[in-house]
């Protein structure tokens, strides 16, 4: 084979790129700043007493009338392993209530105020969970709540802002959720938080009875909206509301809007006696961030088990990038979770949305054993895939207790389902064989497996 030809760099340049080839110094010196004094600076956490997280449970669907979206917390908590792989990232976990009641909050009465719906319901429970991220918050931990809808922020944004006085807000969404009850046409109140905690929502009762509706609207950036409904888009910019809809994703990927989002809350943050902003080694601005994710303004592949989902939105990996990329900033002080809803959706969407939640996936490996052992009652049906695992050694760890159903030999897909019954076992075998061909490429992309208690 002849040798390829190759292009002489202009005599010129020679001495330039002999010197790039010769002197390490210039790639230790990049090496240097992007690993040390970017990557562990930045995880150093500024606003936190210790590695520490308040995990608090929302399960509230007062907001909005699907139900469902009240179990979230629970599903997340027992099938997402939540505590666990927390504390794998080498973090202490305080839970406050595994399985936040919320039903006795609800009043007997017609609960309405104008359009409004559930008015004095999701007050009672918003103020509760103000005062749980609050406390979080004063106590030095970071504040993660896991919900319910997304009417909860209007008691996680006032909660932390409350004792953050300068903190920035970045809210992850397809929606605006910035309706007032003068635009609102569903009266939903999963679609009004951000109008609640400015003050646009004006007098509410009982909302005025203890939220202090202080937030600066200079103080938020949205990231992933897709999906505004004209009042919003209107209050958005008559606001000057720093918003990245999914075409400037598209356009600067997820880094460049995550670094701008960043740059903006530290820059405008306000600096005054009474709260002081801190500043880098560089007398740089900085502050609290508080990050407040709806799963819906993750794509439908990812995360389909949700109330209202639109198609065109983040990626797994970009929804992961935001919360790594503010992580290591040292400054997240706060993050929801909201509108996980596995009551929608087949059995594959809920665990599709769960594991989109998780911070990390076991191997598969371990993960069938470790489910094995705590689950010793039920029946197992397998499904191997070629890039988690072979389906004979998969068959080998579930027959060591379990019988595994013929049927499903044959099939190679990235789904463990534990099922209580042969009708349950049959029904889910159909479901995942029906939609393999169209669906089980782009899955894979996004997961390597999935575990799903039926329950």
């Amino acid at each position: 084979m002849a040798p390829r030809a190759t292009r002489s760099a202009p005599a010129s340049n020679g001495a330039a790129a002999k010197k790039r080839k010769t002197d390490p110094a210039a790639h230790a010196s990049f090496d240097e700043d992007i690993i040390n004094r970017i990557v562990n600076t930045r995880s150093k956490q500024r606003y936190l007493k210790s590695q520490s997280v308040a995990l608090i449970g929302a399960g509230f669907s007062g907001g909005q009338p699907k139900g469902g979206v009240d179990q979230g917390p629970t599903v997340l908590f027992n099938e997402g392993n939540l505590v666990s792989q927390i504390k794998e990232l080498e973090w202490e976990v305080e839970v406050e209530d595994h399985f936040p009641q919320m039903e006795h909050l609800k009043p007997n009465h017609e609960d309405t105020y104008g359009i409004l719906k559930n008015v004095e319901y999701t007050s009672k429970v918003t103020h509760r969970i103000h005062d749980s991220v609050k406390k979080a918050c004063e106590d030095g931990k970071l504040a993660l709540t896991i919900g319910g809808d997304h009417s909860i922020a209007i008691g996680t944004v006032s909660g932390s802002l409350a004792v953050h006085k300068n903190i920035g807000l970045i809210w992850v969404d397809a929606h605006g959720d910035i309706n007032t009850p003068e635009v609102t046409t569903s009266g939903n109140l999963h679609g009004c938080p951000v109008a609640f905690v400015s003050g646009l929502a004006g007098e509410v009762p009982p909302f005025n009875t203890w939220l202090k509706p202080e937030f600066d609207l200079s103080r938020i950036v949205y990231i992933g909206l897709r999906d505004l409904d004209g009042p919003e888009k209107k209050i958005i910019r008559d606001n000057n509301i720093k918003a990245f809809s999914m075409h400037e994703v598209d356009k600067w990927g997820i880094g460049r809007v995550v670094d701008a989002a960043v740059k903006y809350l530290y820059e405008t943050a306000p600096d005054t006696k009474e709260h002081p902003c801190e500043r880098d080694e560089d007398g740089n601005k900085l502050c609290p961030i508080h990050l407040s994710f709806d799963v819906d303004g993750l794509d439908p592949s990812v995360a389909p088990a949700t109330g209202t989902p639109v198609r065109g939105g983040l990626t797994f990996r970009e929804g992961h990038y935001i919360m790594e990329a503010l992580h290591q900033t040292g400054s997240l002080v706060a993050v929801d979770i909201t509108e996980v809803n596995p009551e929608l959706g087949t059995v594959m969407e809920r665990q599709t949305t769960i594991s989109a939640c998780s911070t990390v996936d076991p191997t598969p490996e371990k993960a069938l054993q470790d489910a094995l052992k705590s689950h010793a009652t039920g029946k197992v049906v397998v499904i191997a895939t070629p890039e988690t695992m072979h389906h004979k050694q998969a068959t080998e760890i579930v027959t060591m207790k379990f019988r595994v159903y013929g049927k499903v030999q044959a099939v190679k897909l990235g789904l463990v389902g534990y099922v209580r019954n042969n009708q349950d076992a049959e029904r889910s075998v159909e479901g995942v064989v029906m939609g393999a061909r169209e669906r089980v490429a782009d899955l894979l992309s996004f997961l390597d497996y999935w575990a799903t208690i039926m329950c």
